[in-house]
């Protein structure tokens, strides 16, 4: 099932609200993160000359605040393919012939399928292989490797998700924005589209978790489907008619694509 809408950027509804309002955008944590090395904190992955080509390659760069954290320097995870992707350009890292990383469009190939666990970013087709930044590599601009674990300073990473930008999700044919009917805090209240409001009401703004799921600004519940009713609920992980993401202009279940 598939419902064509338009996301508002997040960065164009940021400028427009009141600083008490982002204030509250920070409570929650959203899709994005950074990679830091962990014996190096300001030292974060990025993609070189933050280009967004293919096959670019992923280096470290200076980050001294997260605040300030540029769209080369952030990355989300992609569960169902296990890929970790750039913000910039959607694509996801992978390895060339030198085991080095650089990023390239989603190929469904175990060169690009990750795991974060603890410390480390585990090669799912190697199991031995993670993220590597060689002891005389601790520099900005230095490329980053896949190599077998040996407990090396530069194989250690920090993962640091940004705070949750909220955004409206305009219905691409009658321009009217995803709502929750009646401001319903409700289990089981109705989504439906309705005429955007200029007091950037919370039944009307959502946010995507560190997952890619949809949530309401307004109660944290997320979307799902019942019947022929879209309806909002407590997010329950092991429930898959709830895990609704965003995919271009469309609305997609992540089991169901």
């Amino acid at each position: 099932m598939t419902h064509n809408f338009h996301v508002i950027s997040s960065n164009r509804m940021c400028s427009e609200l009141s600083n008490d309002q982002i204030s509250n955008i920070e409570e929650r944590l959203g899709k994005y993160f950074l990679i830091s090395c962990k014996s190096q904190p300001d030292l974060v992955l990025e993609l070189k000359n933050g280009s967004a080509k293919s096959d670019m390659q992923v280096v470290v760069g200076l980050l001294k605040d997260e605040s300030e954290a540029l769209d080369k320097q952030l990355w989300f995870w992609d569960h169902p393919s296990l890929t970790i992707r750039s913000k910039l350009s959607h694509h996801c890292i992978s390895i060339n012939a030198k085991d080095e990383l650089i990023v390239q469009p989603f190929s469904n190939s175990e060169n690009q399928q990750w795991d974060m666990k603890h410390d480390n970013i585990i090669s799912e087709k190697e199991f031995e292989n993670v993220f590597t930044l060689f002891d005389s590599n601790l520099r900005p601009g230095a490329p980053c490797h896949v190599a077998p674990y040996e407990a090396l300073i530069g194989q250690l990473w920090k993962f640091t998700y940004l705070p949750a930008a909220y955004f409206f999700i305009r219905h691409a044919m009658t321009n009217k924005v995803l709502d929750i009917r009646g401001e319903s805090a409700s289990v089981g209240a109705q989504i439906i589209v309705y005429a955007q409001k200029e007091s950037f009401d919370d039944n009307q703004l959502w946010y995507e978790d560190q997952y890619g799921i949809l949530h309401s600004k307004m109660h944290d519940f997320i979307i799902n489907a019942l019947d022929n009713n879209i309806v909002m609920y407590p997010y329950n992980k092991n429930t898959r008619r709830q895990k609704w993401l965003i995919n271009g202009s469309y609305i997609q279940n992540q089991h169901r694509p």
